[in-house]
């Protein structure tokens, strides 16, 4: 069973990240979450530096929408 933590590792990963601008805030950290502790118990192999390649990407695109979200909020004038 832990030899195919990579490969679902990299399947949720891969859905997080193509999901991530279009889905609620929550499901796209409990995708990110679950997806590195998979790919943190996988074994060793290129499933594995794969998946940690995609989760540095979700880590950008996520911190990117956070930092839209905060300068759109500073353009709302009260």
């Amino acid at each position: 069973m832990i030899k195919y933590f990579g490969i679902v590792s990299l399947i949720i990963l891969l859905f997080t990240l193509y999901f991530l601008p279009h889905i609620h805030w929550a499901l796209g950290i409990l995708g990110i979450v679950v997806g590195s502790i998979l790919a943190i118990k996988s074994p060793k192999g290129i499933a594995k530096y794969i998946s940690f390649v995609i989760l540095a990407l979700c880590l950008l695109l996520l911190l990117l929408l956070i930092v839209m979200g905060v300068l759109m909020a500073g353009l709302v004038e009260n």
